[in-house]
């Protein structure tokens, strides 16, 4: 028997960053599993994304009773790339676990651990700043495996650093600006 209305619900507070948006991923994981979900938050604090099509491929690989036609989103067009993008989505991947993504970007100046290749010819990433995966208690296991897929995903933002190096012209003194890019390094490796 379907949920239709909790009072509290209504009055719930919590977890302002899921409900700041469009989507009501509570309510619609309530709604289909009849329990309030346990929650492993995936937050990219502003210098990382999820690459979109990665983590549509991670989803797509889950067994499950997932079927892609029935997700919620919120979508974007933007007119200087002339695309549109996904900036909320909300999959239910069946068995009491779903998959939120927010804030959805078209961004360029990233790079991928995992060689992601970018989306446009223009260098632009679709990606997502945060993922949630709602889960009831008993899917513990499996959202924290479909977590460390995700971890795959990422795509960070390319840090350059500029030094001056100062130069003499005649009399006159002037600083020649050039990059250093902040090389990806692999500890494991010891010596990348």
């Amino acid at each position: 028997m379907p949920i239709k209305d909790i009072s509290f619900w209504n009055n719930y507070q919590g977890g302002h960053r899921m409900q700041s948006g469009w989507m009501p991923a509570m309510k619609l994981f309530l709604e289909k599993n009849h329990s309030l979900p346990c929650i492993l938050q995936f937050t990219s604090e502003h210098s990382s994304f999820f690459h979109y099509k990665s983590v549509e491929t991670v989803i797509n690989e889950h067994i499950g009773e997932y079927i892609p036609e029935q997700d919620v989103f919120v979508q974007y067009f933007d007119t200087t790339q002339n695309r549109m993008y996904f900036n909320e989505r909300y999959c239910d991947l069946g068995n009491g676990l779903a998959i939120l993504m927010l804030d959805g970007y078209l961004k360029n100046e990233l790079e991928s651990a995992e060689n992601i290749q970018p989306d446009t010819e223009n260098g632009y990433y679709a990606c997502m700043e945060d993922i949630y995966i709602l889960h009831v208690p008993s899917q513990k296991e499996t959202a924290a495996a479909l977590l460390q897929k995700l971890r795959h995903t990422l795509l960070t933002v390319k840090v350059a650093s500029t030094l001056n190096m100062v130069c003499k012209e005649s009399y006159d003194y002037y600083l020649y600006p050039f990059e250093i890019k902040k090389p990806h390094l692999n500890l494991d490796l010891n010596y990348g």
